[in-house]
């Protein structure tokens, strides 16, 4: 029973490691490999000539750059914190909101972008809110939803083997006693790291949500431009997406219940 504790500390690293790697591994720009390759070889002239271009303030080519990147790795959150940023410099705020929030999901840890999205969007501690209790928001964006579907798997698996290990002894002895109960509490914490995972599964895969990127756009009372303006302005808000059925309209929802309609190129999917 005493190596059991280090035990369950040591699996918690591994799968938290685990998690991260798998993150970094898809994050890739260019393969970091021993041998050249055409490929990797242009994609390093690309990035040095975003780089340079964003040094010498052409920032627009610097998006333009960063974006043909992306095609090639769209994953990298390091390259769409770039992206962002080239978009932030040159005045394009709900762009670079957008691609912001896109590397968020991927590294939630960084605190440059999340400065950034601070100074850009300051309602949007408000936009991101899965509940009115900040500790669970805190907790929420600590990790990515890989992670913490990694731990809560790791805990689920920890709790089985031990309840299993208890059943099997014989008699209830002090050691059957304690298996029980570190049991019990990889259970319990197994569902409580569920439930950041599947709220992560829910807002990522299975809801629409979208950032204003057009500026002064405001939600009307129907998909048309004779229909009356109820809430706005909507410049660079997330917002979620209810219904595309509108030929060149969106039903979109705020905070609050506020329901409303903007143009389809006035957002972009997170």
């Amino acid at each position: 029973m005493r190596g059991l504790v280090p035990t369950l500390v040591l699996l918690v690293a591994a799968a938290f490691a685990m998690a991260q790697d798998e993150d970094v591994a898809r994050a890739a720009v260019v393969p970091q490999t021993q041998s050249e390759n055409p490929l990797a070889a242009t994609a390093r002239d690309v990035l040095a000539q975003a780089e340079h271009a964003f040094q010498a303030g052409d920032y627009e080519r610097a998006a333009e750059l960063y974006q043909s990147l992306l095609e090639q790795a769209p994953r990298d959150p390091r390259l769409l914190y770039n992206l962002g940023t080239a978009h932030a410099r040159a005045g394009e705020t709900g762009l670079a909101v957008w691609r912001y929030m896109q590397a968020l999901q991927l590294d939630p840890r960084d605190p440059e972008l999340r400065a950034n999205l601070r100074i850009l969007a300051p309602n949007l501690k408000d936009d991101l809110a899965i509940a009115p209790v900040p500790p669970l928001n805190w907790a929420y964006w600590k990790l990515t939803g890989n992670e913490w579907t990694k731990l809560a798997a790791l805990f689920t698996v920890v709790a089985l083997l031990l309840g299993a290990a208890a059943f099997l002894r014989p008699r209830m002895t002090r050691g059957r006693y304690a298996l029980r109960l570190v049991g019990w509490g990889a259970a319990v914490a197994a569902l409580l790291l569920w439930a950041p995972a599947l709220l992560h599964y829910q807002r990522e895969e299975l809801s629409s949500e979208a950032v204003v990127v057009a500026r002064e756009t405001w939600a009307r009372t129907g998909p048309s431009e004779n229909e009356i303006e109820t809430f706005g302005p909507l410049d660079h808000r997330i917002v979620q997406v209810i219904d595309l059925t509108h030929e060149g309209w969106v039903k979109i929802g705020l905070g609050g219940g506020r329901v409303g309609y903007v143009q389809r190129d006035a957002i972009r999917f997170i």
